[in-house]
């Protein structure tokens, strides 16, 4: 049997009912068009392996939303491209985290470094600052105090969904004002 071959709809009735040798067949049929096809985007065999893996927990964690009427490849390669991505993405911010790190550690300028942080400071006082009245005083109960969703919407008498929009859009104020100090970010 190739893994090209179509999976007939009894078998996906039996998947979608949660029957665990229906699920075996699939990954029979399917795994190595869905190793190779994460393998394509990601060059790196183990990370293909981990894609492989993890693309089949989540088939069976989303068998009961399968339509047998249609064919699974689809819906496989769907949850491989989008968890191939995600990796792809993640590993390259991880590498850039590092590169951060190792730049700086290699940095012997510390003074310099004093200034910088001390800029930063004084950018987050002032964006701070320049927040509605509102918005200022839930994020800094919020990142200042450190107090939870729930004490904050109780202290102030609104709603946790108010709070959690007020310090969304106080983090996206201050990320757009302190764009300049983007070397801080990553670390």
């Amino acid at each position: 049997m190739s893994g090209k071959e179509k999976i007939n709809i009894d078998t996906l009735k039996q998947l979608k009912a949660g029957e665990i040798p229906a699920f075996e067949c699939i990954y029979k049929l399917k795994s190595k068009e869905v190793y190779y096809f994460a393998l394509g985007i990601l060059k790196n065999t183990d990370t293909a392996e981990e894609i492989l893996q993890e693309t089949f927990i989540r088939l069976w964690e989303k068998r009961n939303t399968i339509n047998p009427d249609h064919d699974i490849s689809s819906f496989l390669f769907s949850i491989a491209h989008h968890l191939s991505i995600d990796k792809f993405r993640k590993d390259f911010r991880q590498q850039e985290k590092l590169k951060m790190i190792q730049e700086l550690s290699e940095s012997n300028n510390s003074t310099e470094d004093d200034i910088r942080l001390s800029d930063l400071n004084q950018a987050l006082e002032k964006a701070i600052e320049k927040l509605p009245p509102k918005r200022k005083l839930v994020f800094t109960l919020s990142r200042m105090e450190g107090r939870d969703n729930d004490e904050i919407s109780k202290k102030l008498n609104i709603s946790k969904n108010t709070v959690e929009n007020q310090i969304v859009e106080a983090l996206k104020f201050i990320r757009k004002e302190l764009r300049h100090f983007r070397y801080f970010f990553f670390l």
